[in-house]
């Protein structure tokens, strides 16, 4: 096994072991924060799963491909890993995306279209849920309209079905969460900080300020990994030619030497 194969197939170990922490990470969430999980949606545990069992697949068919010599497998792994690369790139910029309509929430701009109406909603069910009705809180009811465009109401079924979602523990949990030293949620008679005081504005734009710092993180730990999968593509790409190259000179070579016999 030549020094390319040799880091092909350590470079696809490699990737193998993210998978099984990008897995592992998944079924600490099932586990640990279940409530929390149907609340935000499904998807935070199912994109998990699918990219830590493709980054498990991926790396292992790179690997065998690599030290067993099987073209047939480098192929497979070019497809699947050329694959991977739009997935990952996709939900990279998808969530770089996200980040931008988090700015635009943050700074209390007119909700223009159904993801920042979403994102409002969502935020306006954790403070309903997990802040009010408290002394000091009063739940946001308020829908939106031609004169109220921001910290509104866009989908009434929207809040229902998050707020029903919302489970103690997510409210525990986020009871946990500080943003610069006050918990995104609690009893505001206890600590007035919690909560934004009592205020949508203020609650929404710190909670906005935590996911976005996250998000973004997120965002471009797939930008990071798109470039790598680039990397083994094109690696995987020369490998088969190089395969390919090797199987036509012993070829030449077997027919020399039949010749010469």
């Amino acid at each position: 096994m030549g020094f390319s194969e040799k880091y092909f197939s350590l470079v696809n170990g490699a990737l193998m072991l993210a998978g099984l922490a990008v897995l592992g990470y998944a079924g600490y969430l099932l586990a640990e924060y279940d409530d929390l999980v149907q609340g935000v949606g499904t998807f935070t545990v199912m994109v998990p799963l699918v990219v830590g069992g493709s980054l498990v697949a991926v790396g292992l068919i790179g690997c065998l491909g690599a030290k067993k010599n099987i073209k047939l497998l480098l192929i497979i792994y070019f497809l699947l890993a050329s694959a991977a690369l739009l997935v990952v790139l996709a939900m990279g910029s998808a969530l770089l995306a996200i980040g931008g309509y988090l700015e635009d929430v943050e700074k209390g701009e007119a909700i223009e279209n159904d993801i920042m109406g979403t994102i409002t909603d969502f935020q306006i069910a954790l403070f309903n849920g997990c802040c009010g009705p408290q002394p000091g809180v009063t739940p946001v009811t308020t829908l939106c309209d031609e004169n109220i465009t921001s910290n509104c109401i866009s989908n009434v079924d929207v809040v229902e079905d998050f707020q029903e979602a919302f489970g103690e523990e997510t409210c525990e949990y986020l009871a946990d969460v500080e943003i610069d030293g006050a918990p995104i949620v609690g009893n505001v008679t206890a600590d007035p900080t919690s909560c934004g005081g009592g205020d949508i504005d203020a609650f929404i734009s710190a909670i906005t300020a935590y996911i976005e710092d996250n998000i973004y993180v997120f965002g471009g730990v797939n930008i990071g990994l798109a470039v790598l999968m680039l990397l083994l593509v094109i690696s995987s790409c020369c490998l088969i030619f190089k395969k390919k190259e090797d199987a036509n000179k012993k070829k030449q070579q077997v027919e020399a030497n039949q010749l010469v016999a």
